[in-house]
């Protein structure tokens, strides 16, 4: 009877720094990867699977390479400010300027030039 092996599978991203956790996928089969912020775009990852099976006798242990390409999509990041609450002005005024009224103030993200 054959013995049960282990199999470990190794994936290479194409684009590592696409992503905060690099892609792993267990012998279940379950994929995990994290993706950094604000990045999108495509990484292509190979994918091989080893087993603990040995190479006697003319065995293999090592799987062909099968590629999966990741699409990570951009999202569009709103645009964003923050402003004082409360504002008191003494009556009639002829012109008032508020200096830093409004602060905070966010287009979205740069990568957002390319939407």
């Amino acid at each position: 009877a054959a013995r049960a092996q282990e199999v470990t599978f190794f994936l290479v991203a194409s684009n590592p720094a696409f992503f905060a956790v690099q892609p792993t996928l267990n012998s279940s089969g379950f994929l995990r990867f994290e993706p950094k912020l604000n990045v999108f775009g495509s990484t292509t990852l190979n994918v091989t699977l080893r087993d603990n099976g040995g190479t006697a006798l003319g065995g293999k242990e090592v799987s062909e390479s099968q590629t999966l390409v990741i699409n990570i999509l951009s999202v569009n990041v709103a645009p964003s400010f923050s402003l004082i609450q409360e504002l008191f002005v003494l009556e009639n005024p002829k012109v008032f300027l508020v200096p830093n009224y409004a602060s905070n103030i966010s287009e979205g993200t740069d990568l957002e030039q390319a939407q």
